[in-house]
């Protein structure tokens, strides 16, 4: 906790969240991953922090799975790969885990991801980097493959009341780009009340 207070303080443009993913929020978003078939499957964390939310992927991990994380953040990289080195409950996934050190954009563009869950704060960003991160994530994916994120309850309507018109042309050109995927590819919205500050766990489906 200690540590994802200091990035957000040091640097709240890419961390965007005031605490942890919530435990019931980690659950909402990783809920596909339960659904899944027998075969071994590539999951991809997009902006995974300290970890509150790569526990709970950890959590449906299989024989052959494997996971890569997505982290821009240097402490947070450096805090990631400590947890995978002493803390037991990941240690038996070590081989099948890679850390990618940078953008999601950078990435590159070959599909190979079943599930992707990603904890990047859209609100943050202008609404062209928005949408280039959806159309990565959508390059990335196989066909059939699903996309967990989640937006802060009501945050854009918030903040529009107390800064200038530039942010809020800037907030509704991010929740314009947001609504034009969720509108062709939502198959699961959930309030998820017990987080700080509450949070919509979305699921879309390409």
């Amino acid at each position: 906790m200690f540590q994802f207070l200091k990035q957000t303080f040091r640097d709240f443009h890419y961390t965007g969240a005031v605490a942890p993913s919530s435990h019931w929020l980690a659950r909402a978003l990783t809920e596909p991953l339960a659904e899944r078939g027998d075969e071994p499957i590539e999951i991809l964390e997009a902006g995974p922090g300290t970890g509150a939310l790569t526990e709970a992927i950890v959590r449906q991990l299989r024989h052959g799975d494997r996971l890569t994380l997505c982290e821009i953040n240097n402490q947070f990289v450096e805090h990631l790969e400590r947890r995978f080195r002493d803390d037991p409950r990941l240690s038996p996934w070590r081989g099948q885990t890679t850390i990618h050190h940078g953008a999601v954009e950078e990435l590159g563009m070959q599909p190979r991801f079943t599930h992707i869950v990603c904890g990047l704060p859209f609100n943050n960003f202008e609404q062209p980097i928005v949408a280039i991160i959806f159309d990565t994530l959508e390059a990335v994916l196989l066909p059939g493959g699903t996309v967990s994120f989640f937006e802060y309850a009501g945050i854009r309507r918030l903040k529009s009341p107390f800064v200038g018109q530039a942010e809020r042309m800037r907030l509704r050109g991010v929740a314009a780009e947001l609504e034009s995927r969720i509108r062709v590819h939502q198959t699961a919205c959930r309030l998820v009340a017990l987080n700080a500050p509450p949070a919509w766990a979305r699921c879309l489906k390409y």
